[in-house]
């Protein structure tokens, strides 16, 4: 019985030390985030996109960017899918072609920043490391137009940028 009764001692002894520390404390002083701490706000591009060529029937996404967008500053990653070779290309394209980039995807050459309202994204899926350009409004609802360019092209086509599902 000594034992049972010493150790309720110890523990009516402890408990009010263990609820102290489990109450916060009334001063501001190392609670929460520093007062002087600036939040950069959330820029319209945050989230997930999926990017389909301007005018595919098959409305086959080509690639999925994911984009961090704080202030003027865009950074992020991306996937590229079939269609993506012979993007170019007249359509329709086959979505069962071979492909080397085919579920292929990095980062996004950063930081990017928004200029003029457009912002330009650099990916290097090739061996080659040869820039491949997407310019997206930075403005706009969850469908967009933009451009995408690869090197071996003379000019850009037409993109459809749509935001992804959550």
């Amino acid at each position: 019985m000594r034992p049972i009764v010493l150790g309720l001692v110890c523990l009516t002894l402890a408990a009010p030390a263990a609820q102290a520390q489990k109450r916060p404390r009334a001063d501001d002083q190392g609670n929460g985030p520093d007062a002087s701490e600036r939040l950069t706000p959330v820029g319209p591009l945050q989230g997930t996109w999926r990017i389909v060529r301007a005018g595919d029937p098959s409305d086959g996404a080509i690639m999925a960017i994911q984009l961090i967008h704080e202030g003027n500053v865009v950074e992020g990653s991306y996937a590229l899918f079939q269609p993506f070779c012979g993007v170019e290309l007249p359509l329709p394209r086959p979505s069962a072609e071979d492909c080397e980039f085919t579920d292929t995807g990095g980062d996004l050459d950063s930081p990017a920043r928004v200029r003029r309202g457009w912002v330009r994204l650099v990916l290097r899926p090739g061996a080659d490391g040869a820039a491949h350009t997407l310019r997206i409004p930075s403005g706009g609802g969850d469908l967009r137009t933009g451009y995408y360019q690869s090197p071996n092209m003379d000019a850009p086509i037409e993109i459809v940028i749509e935001r992804a599902p959550e």
